[in-house]
């Protein structure tokens, strides 16, 4: 283990057990900064997790939680655990510290007021801080207070922060501020996974033999929608649809309720290798993008680097970071509008030329290795440390 280096994640309290988006890929970017030689660990100030333990390791990476968020804690319960979370959190950071060693503060979204507290308390105790942003966050909030935090949070703190790490250039170009610094000190990290992670197969119940798959939080409710519409005019009307839907189990089953379908299956909380097994026998994986929507253009969907891993072919559109990366009948089945129409016909001929489907999730998987598997970026990940 190199001494050289400490890099301290805070994050959501999830880690290592939650199954979103945020959480995999910080999964993924401690392995990568581990196996790069670096010391890495995980605090939390609260945790939503009372099922496991408030500490432990995650592939050699230790975390620690401080405090636990309960069901029916009210706001003001809640914000006082907080604070003594992070006043214990902060407290051990201090007694944790290395001196000899070059240490970095990796920081994900939060309010600007914590932002502040992060700050300053990297700045007493020479910390370099760095942030990971994988959202441009002012197009995904809608009350004002809300859009100016995604504003201050992207805008500037990006600015005083002594490293960046984007998901995409497009979100890299569009949140650096040309006229505030000469030099951004960033590392582009896409979507990560583990392309080492061998495959188990399991025993899921479904109710139709041939089917897609979507994988995705309750909130992309138009994701929803848009797949089942897509399946309802396909020709071949025997195929059904699985959706792997988590988040909020009020919004989980609003979604169910609301899009209740005889050809549409939803199923939760799979364990990763009964997700792989959904994900390898599924005739494609579907991911839809909108070409002129902000929050598309700017991300790079987690899923992508998990779907590809199956060798099962990719359904998207040509939006956002798609083009960088996929060709359509190539890696990756790719529709140019974003229409239930044209996804249907896709999604037909999908079902009509197996062979072709096959030789491109294959191809998907290697596209996926070689950009997405998480210790491509090692390397690059310490040499970007290195010039803090």
């Amino acid at each position: 283990m190199n001494n050289t280096f400490v890099v301290d994640i805070i994050g959501e309290g999830g880690f290592p057990f939650s199954k979103n988006a945020s959480t995999y890929k910080i999964k993924m970017l401690a392995k990568a900064i581990y196996e790069a030689g670096i010391l890495v660990r995980f605090y939390s100030p609260v945790t939503l997790d009372c099922e496991h333990k408030l500490y432990g390791k995650y592939d050699e990476i230790a975390y620690r939680k401080f405090s636990v968020f309960k069901p029916n804690d009210n706001k003001i319960v809640k914000l006082f655990k907080y604070l003594i979370g992070s006043f214990m959190m902060f407290v051990y950071l201090y007694k944790e510290r290395d001196k000899k060693s070059k240490e970095v503060l990796l920081i994900s979204y939060m309010t600007s007021i914590e932002f502040v507290f992060y700050y300053i308390y990297a700045k007493c105790l020479k910390y370099k801080i760095v942030i990971s942003i994988m959202e441009y966050h002012p197009c995904i909030v809608k009350s004002i207070s809300k859009k100016s935090n995604a504003l201050f949070f992207d805008h500037i703190a990006t600015q005083l922060c002594d490293g960046i790490i984007p998901i995409t250039v497009n979100l890299f170009n569009r949140i650096r501020v040309k006229s505030y610094k000469k030099e951004y000190k960033y590392i582009i990290i896409p979507a990560l996974s583990d392309y080492e992670n061998h495959f188990y197969e399991s025993k899921i119940q479904l109710p139709f033999e041939h089917y897609f798959t979507i994988c995705l939080s309750a909130g992309y409710e138009e994701n929803v929608q848009f797949c089942i519409n897509s399946l309802l005019k396909m020709q071949n009307d025997y195929v059904g649809l699985v959706i792997v839907i988590y988040g909020k189990q009020e919004k989980v089953n609003s979604v169910k309720r609301k899009y209740s379908n005889s050809r549409v299956y939803f199923i939760s909380n799979l364990e990763e290798d009964e997700l792989q097994t959904l994900y390898y026998y599924a005739k494609a994986l579907l991911l839809p993008m909108r070409a002129n929507n902000i929050q598309d253009k700017y991300r790079f969907p987690q899923k992508i680097a998990e779907y590809l891993m199956s060798g099962s072919p990719l359904l998207t559109n040509n939006g956002g970071i798609i083009k960088d990366y996929f060709n359509d009948n190539e890696n990756a089945f790719v529709v140019d509008k974003y229409n239930p129409s044209a996804f249907a016909q896709k999604m037909d001929f999908i079902i009509n030329n197996p062979t072709l489907a096959k030789k491109i999730g294959s191809q998907g998987y290697l596209s996926g290795k070689n950009y997405f598997h998480y210790q491509n970026y090692s390397n690059q990940l310490y040499d970007f440390f290195t010039i803090l």
